[in-house]
């Protein structure tokens, strides 16, 4: 019983980092980050894959590659709209 107990505390443990991690820690980290997507907004194009762009910008994932492609679709890729991206 005491091994079970134990397993769930490191595992709530492990996800409290995790979650703490995946967060931008704050409103300056989100305004660097949506610049330097803003700075490379030529490369959010159909014709250029996410490995490419992920080359460049090391630390986006697909979900903000998407978010930010689907804005560069729309034509409203603003650094006003890739700060409110984050925030969704």
């Amino acid at each position: 019983m005491l091994y079970k107990i134990l397993i769930v505390v490191i595992l709530l443990y492990l996800l409290t980092i995790n979650d703490k991690n995946e967060k931008f820690q704050s409103e300056a980290d989100i305004k660097k980050k949506s610049n330097e997507l803003f700075k490379f907004k030529n490369m959010f194009k159909p014709s250029t894959s996410y490995s490419s762009v992920k080359k460049k910008i090391s630390w986006i994932d697909p979900v903000i590659y998407d978010n930010v492609y689907k804005l560069s679709l729309r034509e409203k890729l603003t650094i006003s709209n890739l700060e409110n991206s984050f925030y969704t």
